[in-house]
């Protein structure tokens, strides 16, 4: 795979978790439950005392960890100011939040929000392709 094909990739998951962050967002401000996939209920999550982390919604941190790690992404790849090392130390952060998260969706709440294990999902991959990169890539 070319540097520039991982590269497109990992920006995409990037946006990708930024929008589905931002429509959990608004959500959980404005309405009163999530539109989820069919099987999963996302108002039990939203609802559980772990929807929230000192104080400030899950979902607004998700939001504030993709809009971060998009400015850190553009940063390194158009003007070589962050090093790889830090988005891979900062999307790896992501990743640990996030399998805590599933854990509690998983083994404490007992229950699943759809959106919420695409952000989780997508924050693991994200750094597992900024972690792995040098063995992806081929010249």
């Amino acid at each position: 795979m070319k540097k520039s094909t991982l590269y497109s990739i990992i920006f995409a998951l990037i946006l990708t978790g930024l929008f589905f962050s931002f429509y959990l967002s608004i959500v959980a401000d404005f309405s009163t439950s999530t539109t989820c996939f069919p099987g999963t209920r996302c108002d039990i999550i939203e609802k559980s005392p772990y929807s929230h982390l000192f104080g400030i919604k899950l979902s607004f941190l998700g939001l504030a960890f993709f809009i971060l790690l998009s400015a850190m992404f553009l940063m390194g790849y158009y003007y070589k100011k962050i090093s790889k090392k830090t988005f891979t130390i900062l999307s790896g952060i992501g990743a640990l939040f996030a399998i805590y998260f599933l854990y509690l969706q998983f083994f404490v709440i007992d229950s699943m929000c759809s959106l919420c294990l695409i952000v989780n999902s997508l924050a693991i991959i994200i750094f597992l392709l900024g972690l792995f990169e040098k063995h992806i890539i081929k010249n």
